[in-house]
């Protein structure tokens, strides 16, 4: 999916780790319109008008961190389908990314309430993950196909919400359990641009904690420093091997997911013939009895 959007000059952020609470101390203004506040923005989905930006706000009604939490009012005018906000464009979060923020609906069986994780090149927006919980009280995870039922929720409660990209999933969590997980689609691999939009149709909701970061110890990545990677750059043949874990799978992903190379090893060491794969970045999937471990490889 390939999305122009309705803004032109927006400064790329370069920082370790989002973190946004809508707090004072963040230079958030409480009581005000997210609209021009650190860089947030109006947008409507359907290009005909923008959202009234008076319906989304700095709000001190409910939150998860401190006092403040990102608000949004419905009254039911008529402004377009899925309108909202984007927030900055930030850079740094490719390939390997984890998304959270907490949600907290009026309703659920009111509004259409949408989140949309972007890659962004200054220009035009691919999606990369999006997430819906519905005006029917089903959550909805899109496959890059189809829009799926994957659980349900109900109003009055906060819900935390994580959207991970591993080296060839987009994952969906929802209370920390894993409700879905589809294969990339799309040639967005980035976490730069986050949408959130609603349907105005008679039910608000508030974000808070809104949080992109690169992969942290996990299930994972828990023991990559356990594994070694060698030569790398890899030109002919890229060496694999550890000293304290037997390694039971390898599998090469490209950087929109697919699985290139795949070898069943039961050692603590293997050896991979990259020597047909072309130049560029890729991940190496090392499962063992532990886990698995994401490393990154580059292809000369």
């Amino acid at each position: 999916m390939k999305k122009t959007l309705l803004f032109l000059l927006i400064p790329f952020f370069s920082l370790a780790q989002v973190n946004i609470s809508f707090e004072t101390s963040e230079s958030y203004v409480t009581g005000s319109m997210i609209d021009g506040q650190n860089f947030w923005s109006v947008y409507d989905a359907s290009a005909t008008e923008l959202m009234d930006n008076t319906l989304a706000t700095v709000a001190n009604n409910r939150a998860v961190t401190g006092t403040n939490s990102l608000r949004f009012d419905s009254d039911f005018s008529s402004w377009g389908y899925y309108a909202g906000v984007f927030s900055p464009v930030y850079s740094g979060y490719d390939n390997l990314f984890e998304v959270t923020f907490d949600f907290y609906p009026d309703s659920n069986g009111v509004s259409d309430h949408v989140f949309e994780i972007y890659d962004y090149d200054g220009v035009s927006a691919q999606l990369v993950a999006w997430v819906r919980f519905n005006w029917q009280g089903n959550i909805n995870f899109y496959d890059g196909t189809a829009v799926n039922n994957v659980s349900t929720y109900t109003a009055g409660s906060w819900y935390n919400v994580k959207i991970e990209r591993t080296a060839t999933d987009i994952v969906l969590y929802v209370g920390g359990t894993q409700l879905a997980s589809y294969p990339h689609f799309g040639t967005g691999t980035s976490a730069n641009l986050i949408g959130i939009s609603f349907d105005n149709f008679g039910s608000g909701f508030n974000i808070d904690d809104l949080k992109i970061s690169l992969p942290v110890a996990s299930a994972e990545d828990f023991n990559s420093n356990v594994f070694n990677l060698y030569p790398n750059p890899a030109n002919d043949v890229l060496n694999i091997n550890s000293e304290l874990e037997e390694i039971k799978l390898l599998s090469i992903a490209d950087l929109n997911g697919r699985i290139v190379k795949s070898l069943e090893v039961n050692q603590t060491s293997s050896q991979i013939n990259v020597s047909d794969l072309a130049s560029g970045t890729y991940f190496v999937t090392i499962t063992s009895e532990e886990g698995n471990t994401v490393k990154k490889f580059i292809k000369k």
